[in-house]
């Protein structure tokens, strides 16, 4: 087994246009926004994958990583507590 890593940073308004998230919408292979779901990520072109891993705790700690990056983006306090996303 293996685990693929995806980004996607954005905004609500990408996320509302939920055409380009659907697998057979014209646009859906080409746009970074994220997908309706989770499997449908592995529908679009291998380059969108940001790493691959065979233990799920290097995933893990890919995607921790990920987060802590971008928590200055979050909406609430609570989603920027460091102490927490670290839990």
């Amino acid at each position: 087994m293996h685990h693929h890593g995806y980004s996607w940073l954005g905004s609500a308004h990408e996320l509302l246009r939920d055409g380009p998230r659907r697998p057979l919408h014209p646009e859906f292979r080409a746009s970074k926004v994220v997908p309706l779901e989770c499997a449908h990520w592995l529908l679009k072109p291998a380059t969108f994958i940001q790493g691959t891993w065979s233990d799920p705790r290097q995933a893990a700690e890919w995607f921790g990583r990920q987060v802590l990056a971008s928590v200055a983006a979050f909406a609430s306090e609570r989603d920027r507590d460091t102490t927490r996303l670290a839990t």
